[in-house]
């Protein structure tokens, strides 16, 4: 099981340390959606230097799970909405590869 300290944080710009720990729990929130072990995990947080722009942050997340990479990435006007929405984004990745996982599996043709 993945926890939130296991959640390498990349940030650029300005991210206060509430907003990088909310990072690390929802991607490790996210994570409980698969089977699979998470052998890696990143989220990349980056605040654009011009706040003027309509969506000036971005969160992408990127996780290797049992070898395959699943990645998902949002832009928003805040922070905490760009987590949110990578999070929601995440994981319905990782439902859908549990779905296709359980799916091989009832066939019987393994991965």
């Amino acid at each position: 099981m993945l926890h939130a300290q296991d959640v390498h944080v990349v940030v650029r710009g300005e991210v206060d340390r509430r907003q990088r720990y909310h990072a690390q729990e929802r991607v490790a929130h996210a994570a409980r959606h698969v089977h699979d072990p998470v052998l890696f995990a990143r989220v990349t947080l980056t605040a654009a230097p011009e706040p003027a722009r309509g969506r000036p942050v971005i969160a992408r997340a990127l996780l290797d799970v049992g070898g395959r990479t699943v990645a998902a990435a949002t832009s928003a006007a805040g922070m905490y909405e760009a987590i949110d929405r990578v999070h929601e984004r995440l994981r319905d990745q990782l439902e859908h590869l549990n779905s296709r996982r359980e799916s091989r599996r009832r066939r019987g043709t393994g991965h």
